[in-house]
């Protein structure tokens, strides 16, 4: 507790050891002086015998053991001073410091959410989805037969409980505003494969997937609130869903958002008996949690003989399917996996380049000081106690830059939020939490070590201290090591670059795809009638048909038309086709294709362009000549060399044979990066299928589109009051969406190369700089005894030259490195691009150049006389 006390009262500690010590020195001279010494002799030999009041108080001091703390405090301080006294070198290092740990903090903010963040369910590790794999149709990751999912349900032995789901949408009516909510059906267990209880009521029993039980409905949090308000009682409340009353039973947690963020409702998946042994329709999603004890592979092996067995119980529909097994954690993150492992890879590039640059920093303004820390050590300072002062001076800079960057952190985290990637899963739960933060700290230590300890270690050792300040600077060794740290920073500037080059270019080239149709002044929304109240493919097609004449009424519409599957989101209804042959009369071959059903004015309004023939027509209906139009990519792999128009086609459940009367382009449906393959288009109105009973329709305008929702939305409740339309976007939001992820690659990747480019050029015209100044009586003395210019200018862009070259020769090696781990993100550039690596190479060179050209040619410019007059 003394101890204590003298930390927090110095001053009243330091008058009490000084009253202490002339106590000690007024005793002794006391004795001296009974012994008979004159008072003048007693005092000079009492403070002889005791040695330096100085050095006895720091004596004291050091046996209090406080002094570690106390010279902390004044290392803080000094250091403090310092940073105020270089205002310049303060604001870089602090600066780039602050960018490099809020480039890190940031995107593993992000990499912890979305890559390590567990699920929010009780043992995520033994969730599962399950899905049918084709290797022959190059089908990896497809959706399951109802089927075939029930007897995986009963057949398996590895799991505890299974389910089975597909994302629905209802409209939702008698409520103030109908709308369409995103749903899913669900089997019964859906909830407790998740093992997630409602928060208020109660999830579904095992039987209410049956027929003819009661409708019953577990809705969202936020739906809850929106129809019913917060405060609402659950019982006895009712939604109508479809036009049929379903009873609300439970409501979910508000952070449960599965199969997506955007579902708001679960209704029980009833299936008939005859729909149960449906194995040709895959639609379901299949999620599973595994039994206590059971491995992966125990898994793949039990799969894999119920596979068989369906194999051989069932060749037609699962012919070469196999059971493919995907953690739901894997799942969900998808392809953004690597996309994330890249920027991590970036940012921590990155934070290497600004330690080495402030390292830079801190070695020249160490050299500077050579002649401060070799005094300090000529009067009795410890080489330790140097460091210590040194390694406080670096933590202090960087605990101001972990600071600094938190804060900015903080912000891009907000910022991410904001932007609502669609594409990258959990991404609205971005933040800067005690995780991450601790990350940081990590983080700090780690910078603080590179920029702290190296300097600190290189400034005290015996070469640095026997050597002044200029003969320092001039040492080979010393030059050597600056050099190694400009050319790393050189290195890895170039990686950075690169991959950011790389990547831009295949960004551009992916925004350079025609997607086979026109996207701009064109508006897209969808309707989903309810079956209750159109039950019949007559009914349905009228309602749409008289919908899209009112549209077409419109100021400003030129066209307008409706599709089963609208482009750009990745819809692809597969069914199986029989084809009949071109080369042999009457053959039949059966084939799997995407099929549509559009009614005629949708070409139009979409700009898809006709290579051949004609397209549907109003005189298409359904007591005329069934017709199709196919896309390019079907008439070259199934009539390649033959005539495809007046060929015929058929779905496999449909008797009926479709007539080929045009060929239209290949479209991009699902991605821009990705091929159609072939495609059959079906008149809307000649469709047998009653369960299509939904439509995306767009509208061709002259006006801007978004100035049309208004009038769209009040032609559809003209025709039907309780009809809401949904999805409503451009095609030109559709197609950001779709180019968000690589857009979001480019730019964060861009922005990470080009703060690399800068703090490398500044760390060559640093060192050259500093070089120049530190050497400058050396420069003066040779050009004074007839050292010319030019002799001192190539010197030192020589210098700066071979600093270079040896940065971009292992910055090609790093980037080598690196294209592998790029190559899935590439589209349409090959990922040794010689182009790329040349310009990059070229900009880093010439600029490098022009930082080392002007200190160079200040050193050209030093007055020998001046430079003498310092010595």
């Amino acid at each position: 507790m003394r101890r204590l006390w003298r930390l927090f009262h110095k001053h009243q500690a330091e008058r009490r050891l000084d009253a202490e010590l002339r106590f000690h020195v007024e005793r002794r001279v006391a004795e001296y002086i009974a012994a008979g010494m004159n008072a003048e002799d007693a005092g000079k030999r009492a403070r002889h015998e005791l040695g330096g009041i100085e050095q006895m108080k720091q004596e004291c001091r050091e046996a209090r053991k406080m002094h570690i703390v106390e010279d902390l405090v004044q290392d803080v301080r000094h250091g403090l001073r310092l940073l105020r006294k270089n205002p310049g070198f303060t604001v870089v290092a602090i600066l780039t410091l602050a960018l490099g740990i809020a480039a890190n903090t940031l995107i593993f903010s992000v990499a912890y959410n979305v890559l390590l963040r567990p699920l929010p369910y009780p043992s995520p590790e033994k969730l599962v989805t399950l899905w049918e794999s084709n290797p022959q149709q190059n089908t990896i990751q497809g959706q399951v037969s109802a089927a075939n999912y029930y007897d995986w349900e009963s057949d398996n032995s590895v799991f505890a409980s299974t389910a089975a789901y597909s994302a629905w949408r209802f409209n939702l009516t008698d409520v103030a505003e109908p709308e369409n909510v995103s749903g899913a059906l669900v089997t019964p267990r859906f909830f407790s494969v998740l093992d997630v209880q409602a928060s208020e009521g109660r999830t579904f029993r095992s039987d209410e997937d049956q027929s003819g039980k009661e409708e019953e409905v577990v809705v969202s949090q936020s739906l809850w609130n929106r129809v019913f308000g917060s405060a609402a009682r659950l019982s006895g409340q009712t939604l109508t869903l479809n036009r049929s009353v379903f009873t609300v039973v439970g409501i979910m947690p508000p952070d449960f958002a599965y199969p997506s963020r955007k579902t708001e409702l679960w209704v029980p998946l009833s299936l008939s008996a005859e729909n149960k042994q449906n194995r040709d329709g895959r639609w379901l999603t299949v999620v599973a949690r595994m039994k206590s004890g059971v491995t992966s592979q125990e898994v793949t092996a039990d799969l894999n003989v119920i596979a068989a067995r369906l194999r051989a119980g069932y060749p037609k529909a699962n012919a070469n399917v196999d059971i493919r097994v995907v953690g739901l954690h894997e799942y969900l993150v998808g392809e953004t996996r690597t996309t994330i492992v890249v920027l991590l890879g970036a940012v921590g590039l990155l934070l290497i380049l600004a330690c080495a640059n402030v390292a830079s920093l801190i070695f020249a303004r160490g050299s500077g000081r050579a002649g401060e820390f070799a005094v300090r050590y000529a009067i009795g300072a410890a080489r330790g106690r140097i460091i210590r002062q040194l390694l406080a001076e670096s933590a202090l800079l960087v605990a101001i830059g972990a600071v600094v960057g938190i804060l900015l952190g903080f912000w891009g985290a907000q910022s991410v939020r904001l932007l609502g990637i669609e594409s990258i899963p959990r991404i609205q739960n971005v933040a800067i939490n005690v995780p991450v933060i601790a990350f940081t700290l990590c983080v700090s230590l780690f910078v603080t070590a590179i920029v702290g300890l190296l300097p600190a270690f290189r400034a005290t050792s015996s070469e640095s201290l026997k050597e002044g300040t200029n003969r320092l600077a001039s040492n080979p060794a010393i030059q050597r090591r600056r050099a190694v740290l400009v050319g790393a920073q050189i290195g890895l500037a170039f990686v950075l670059l690169v991959g950011a080059g790389l990547l831009t270019g295949s960004f551009l080239r992916l925004t350079r795809v025609n997607p086979g149709f026109q996207v701009d002044n064109r508006l897209s929304f969808n309707l989903s009638l309810p079956r209750s109240k159109y039950a019949t493919n007559l009914q349905q097609n009228a309602f749409f048909v008289q919908m899209l004449d009112k549209i077409n009424q419109q100021p400003g519409v030129l066209d307008s038309g409706g599709v089963s599957d609208l482009p750009l989101l990745g819809n692809r209804m597969g069914f199986k086709l029989i084809l009949e042959r071109a080369d042999t009369s009457g053959a039949q071959t059966t084939a799997e294709a995407g099929a549509r059903w559009a009614t005629p004015g949708y070409f139009h309004a979409i700009g898809m362009l006709l290579r051949k023939g004609r397209l549907f027509s109003s005189q298409d209906g359904a007591d005329t000549l069934p017709v199709a139009v196919i896309n390019q990519s079907t008439a070259d792999r199934f009539w390649a060399g033959h005539e495809a128009i007046g060929m015929r086609i058929r779905l496999e459940e449909d008797p009926r044979w479709f007539t080929v009367v045009g060929i239209v382009d290949d479209i991009k449906q699902g991605a821009l990066d990705s091929e159609e393959g072939p495609t059959v288009y079906f008149p809307y109105a000649q469709k047998s299928e009653v369960w299509l009973n939904w439509m995306a329709v767009v509208v061709h305008s002259s006006l801007p589109p978004r100035g049309l929702v208004t009038s769209m939305r009040e032609q559809v409740r003209s025709l039907d009051k309780d009809q809401p339309i949904t999805e409503v976007a451009t095609l030109e939001e559709h197609l950001a969406d779709l180019e968000a992820l690589p857009k979001l690659r480019m730019t964060v990747m861009g922005s990470f190369s080009l703060l690399a480019f800068c703090l490398s050029m500044i760390g060559v015209f640093g060192m050259i700089s500093y070089s120049v100044a530190q050497r400058s009586h050396e420069i003066g003395i040779r050009m004074a005894i007839g050292a010319q210019a030019g002799d001192i200018l190539l010197q030192f862009l020589g210098q700066g030259i071979r600093c270079v070259l040896w940065g971009l020769m292992a910055g090609i090696c790093g980037a080598l490195l690196l294209t592998r781990v790029l190559k899935s993100l590439l589209f349409g550039v090959d990922p040794v691009d010689v182009t790329t690596f040349a310009l990059v190479a070229a900009v880093l060179f010439a600029v490098a150049l022009a930082a080392c050209w002007l200190p160079a040619r200040r050193a050209t410019r030093i007055d020998p006389i001046v430079a003498l007059r310092y010595e």
